[in-house]
């Protein structure tokens, strides 16, 4: 899908070459129910690419001026790409319940060389600060 003319890029390295890409974690919460938009630009009427559930975690790598918006990396506590939700069906052998091959590493963990546009394999985008708690690893 093509993204709007207004989208802005989630930015990582704003720390410095000492810090994270994303310095930041964060987990969604209070959404009574419903789910958080994940859009590419900072502002109500941009157009939304995804959605988070209650819980999602995600690494916060940069915030838009007024703060209300929270640039974001999609991504498992470990920096990995998450992992699509499993069928709630009990798995026939002990080998369908084992975890195949370990996930994709979003690249937010680790410093990079300076501040740039997000260019990883996880999703990116901007969510409402309001739903996003900071979390300590």
């Amino acid at each position: 899908a093509e993204p709007s003319p207004t989208a802005r890029a989630v930015n990582i390295g704003e720390g410095g070459t000492r810090f994270a890409a994303c310095q930041g974690r964060g987990r969604v919460g209070n959404l009574r129910g419903g789910k958080l938009a994940v859009r590419d630009a900072p502002f109500d009427d941009a157009k939304q690419i995804g959605e988070l559930t209650e819980n999602a975690h995600v690494f916060i790598c940069t915030r838009s001026l007024d703060q209300q918006w929270l640039g974001v990396v999609v991504a498992s506590e470990d920096g990995t790409k998450p992992v699509p939700a499993a069928p709630t069906t009990a798995p026939a052998t002990q080998a369908e319940a084992t975890p195949s091959a370990p996930g994709v590493d979003c690249g937010v963990t680790a410093p990079v060389r300076g501040k740039r546009a997000y260019a990883g394999p996880c999703q990116s985008g901007w969510v409402e600060s309001t739903f996003v708690a900071m979390v300590a690893r």
